[in-house]
């Protein structure tokens, strides 16, 4: 598992796990405080091992501890592994794994020498038993490839326990994550407290605890999809390493000595065309306006009516 120390996550404070052991709850004379009715006075406890390992243990709270989504059973420890989630009573909590950083090297460089310093063979995402009397047990788990959890001897993980079957439950890990499937155990299986049904793969998520009989087991991720979260985590003020991008063509350059070409400054002469005689205009009769018409029609008719009176005083004298 990764060095380092935790931080406890809870109602916008980040505390560090820093005394061998911290009580939670709502009196005031605990570590960590929590100001809820739904958290008891003497809620729970964490206990650092000698190891440097981390357990969390409930002290027989009214409403309960859940770890991984998994209810703790009272006074019975269970292993806290980063990125871990914690209910207490309707509070929940977040364990951030706390990088040391050296003096002068940045949160997201002591992160990476952290990931470097891991063996190849301990880098992915790995199964833990975090609850009973192997505890700390632990399998990597490899691409394409199915691990077995149960009694027998041949198994993957093996867990002494009578209520656990030879071979009780099978994990594998693929390109779309881990799944899980309870290969017929007599007793069942629950993750994350929803009991798994038999000969059926299910998702596996990082974080969830898994229940066999007195024994619980957890999922973690893999290393190198965790530093920087948990780099930023450690500091916030520490940005994430910028995604690497693509590499861009170069644009070429041209040769020294070629010069390109220059375009000309004359203007570019047209194509001499034949002449071609233009057609002589047509003559067309010439047209009166319309208003001369009219002013001819008028006068006509003042002639006429003239003449016609003209006319018929003549014929009465």
């Amino acid at each position: 598992m990764t060095s380092g120390g935790f931080i406890l996550e809870i109602g916008g404070r980040r505390l560090p796990l820093g005394e061998p052991r911290m009580v939670v709850g709502r009196d005031a004379g605990c570590d960590v405080v929590i100001e809820d009715p739904s958290v008891s006075s003497l809620h729970a406890h964490f206990q650092r091992e000698e190891d440097g390992t981390w357990l969390l243990i409930d002290e027989n709270s009214l409403n309960g501890t859940l770890l991984g989504g998994l209810r703790m059973r009272p006074g019975i420890p269970r292993l806290v592994t980063a990125g871990a989630e914690i209910r207490f009573g309707t509070v929940t909590a977040k364990v951030r794994l706390q990088i040391p950083v050296t003096a002068g090297v940045s949160t997201v460089d002591s992160a990476m020498a952290i990931l470097q310093a891991l063996d190849p063979s301990e880098r992915g995402p790995s199964v833990h038993v975090v609850e009973g009397k192997h505890i700390g047990r632990e399998i990597l788990l490899h691409m394409d490839e199915t691990a077995v959890v149960g009694r027998s001897p041949k198994a993957d993980i093996v867990i002494l326990d009578e209520a656990v079957s030879l071979r009780h439950l099978e994990v594998r890990r693929t390109p779309a994550g881990v799944l899980v499937r309870d290969v017929g155990s007599r007793h069942g299986t629950e993750l994350a407290g929803r009991r798994l049904p038999l000969d059926d793969w299910s998702v596996w998520e990082p974080g969830l605890c898994l229940s066999l009989a007195r024994s619980v087991v957890v999922l973690m991720l893999e290393p190198e999809r965790t530093v920087d979260d948990i780099a930023v985590m450690s500091n916030p003020m520490v940005p994430k390493r910028p995604e690497p991008q693509p590499e861009q063509p170069e644009a070429p350059i041209p040769d020294a000595d070629v010069s390109p070409p220059v375009a000309s400054t004359r203007p570019q002469q047209a194509d001499s065309a034949p002449m071609v005689p233009r057609p002589a205009p047509v003559e067309t009769p010439h047209q009166h306006p319309p208003s001369s018409i009219n002013a001819l029609a008028w006068g006509g008719a003042i002639v006429f009516v003239l003449t016609a009176v003209a006319l018929v005083w003549l014929l009465r004298g």
